[in-house]
């Protein structure tokens, strides 16, 4: 594997050793702490194959991105029982995030988790075309239409206008880019009630 191709599969991984200290419980783990409760509710009434699937979550810092959803690099290269990280952003802002928003989005994120988490690992390597935009587009359209067709339209639709609101102007491109806008998402949606076939990768 070429050292580009671990640096990229080691952007969608976590280590194991994340800090999980008191002081950054206290002062870093509210963010955390409330994703979790959501989790666990999502989890239970969307995402049933998960149901025994081992997920942390934990706090990192960012500044245009809000929910990340990894796996552990020490359980794959070691052949341990995988392990799942959710990580959600420490910024006190994201605590204004409309409630279905919060939860259309970590239901993005566990679509996600579940793709880790079917098959063998050994198809985990092929994230190594993260860094291409095309493929990149794909991986987080896929997931949004996951959430939609689990019944987060609304909820993800809010999440981006909120958003939108909460990037640069650099990162609002990207997003614009990589995800669903909320027009696209009521396509989606109007299409999943209709017998026509949308592609992830539509405009």
């Amino acid at each position: 594997m070429s050292l580009s191709c671990a640096l990229i599969l080691l952007l969608l991984a976590t280590p194991v050793w994340a800090d999980q200290s008191e002081s950054a419980e206290g002062n870093r783990g509210l963010n955390a702490q409330w994703a979790g409760q959501l989790i666990l509710d999502i989890r239970l009434t969307s995402f049933p194959r998960l149901a025994n699937t081992n997920i942390r979550v934990e706090p990192f810092h960012g500044h245009s991105d809000y929910f990340q959803a990894r796996f552990s690099i020490l359980h794959f290269l070691f052949a341990k029982r995988m392990q799942y990280v959710i990580r959600v952003n420490d910024d006190p802002g994201i605590q204004t995030v409309p409630e279905d928003a919060g939860r259309a989005i970590l239901a993005h994120e566990l679509a996600h988790v579940q793709y880790y988490a079917s098959g063998s690992r050994i198809h985990l390597l092929g994230l190594i075309r993260y860094n291409s935009s095309s493929y990149r587009r794909e991986f987080e359209r896929r997931a949004d239409l996951e959430a939609t067709q689990l019944g987060y339209a609304q909820g993800l639709k809010n999440y981006r206008l909120w958003l939108y609101q909460h990037v640069s102007a650099k990162a609002l491109l990207e997003k614009k880019r990589d995800y669903l806008s909320p027009e696209e998402i009521d396509a989606a949606a109007r299409a999943l009630t209709n017998p026509v076939c949308l592609r992830v990768d539509e405009r």
